[in-house]
């Protein structure tokens, strides 16, 4: 699952891009899930249409087949499909826990695009279902207030790492490091 601490950290972007280097770089099959079903976003960082997926899926009164959407040879997407302001009962259904579990087995990586930690309960109800969190902090912008409530709302023991995002690389010699000898006018070789 990845996740933030508050709206805009990036975590969307972060998610699509781990999905893409583990479908084409390393070959593996992936399941990308638009699991943020108040504000769904891959489809417009992918440029898909909106239409129907886990959203659908989870509050229908019967079984119905999932909306996945091939992306790349290796990569496919399951779009949150129409936001629903209340996906509290949506996330907790056991049709929820059964679509993970079944997307595990059929896929070798399934990713989470979950919601910020913050606003909702959602990402906490995710982690129950998922082996591990991949935290997203935006440099400069996320404050560390926000980032300690959310990690403890999640639980250490469920983070896996940090992506420190919107890093500002500045041009200086400072970041440059040599090994070896120094030079110096004496010694010319």
């Amino acid at each position: 699952m990845i996740t933030s601490a508050s709206p805009g950290d990036g975590k969307t972007l972060t998610a699509v891009n781990l999905a893409l280097v583990l479908a084409e770089s390393y070959r593996y099959n992936v399941l990308l899930v638009d699991a943020d079903l108040r504000r769904p976003s891959i489809p417009s960082v992918l440029d898909l249409s909106q239409g129907s997926g886990l959203s659908e899926v989870l509050r229908a009164p019967t079984e119905q087949k999932l909306a996945l959407v091939p992306v790349t040879e290796r990569l496919t997407l399951l779009p949150a499909g129409q936001p629903i302001a209340n996906s509290i009962e949506a996330l907790t259904s056991p049709r929820m826990r059964q679509i993970l579990q079944e997307a595990s087995t059929r896929f070798d990586w399934v990713i989470l695009d979950a919601p910020p930690v913050g606003p909702t309960t959602d990402a906490r109800i995710l982690t129950q279902m998922v082996n591990g969190t991949l935290f997203v902090i935006h440099a400069g912008q996320t404050q560390y207030p926000d980032v300690q409530m959310a990690i403890d709302g999640i639980g250490r023991e469920q983070i896996l790492g940090v992506v420190l995002n919107g890093v500002e690389q500045t041009p200086s010699s400072d970041y440059y490091y040599y090994y070896g000898a120094p030079r110096s006018s004496e010694n010319k070789s």
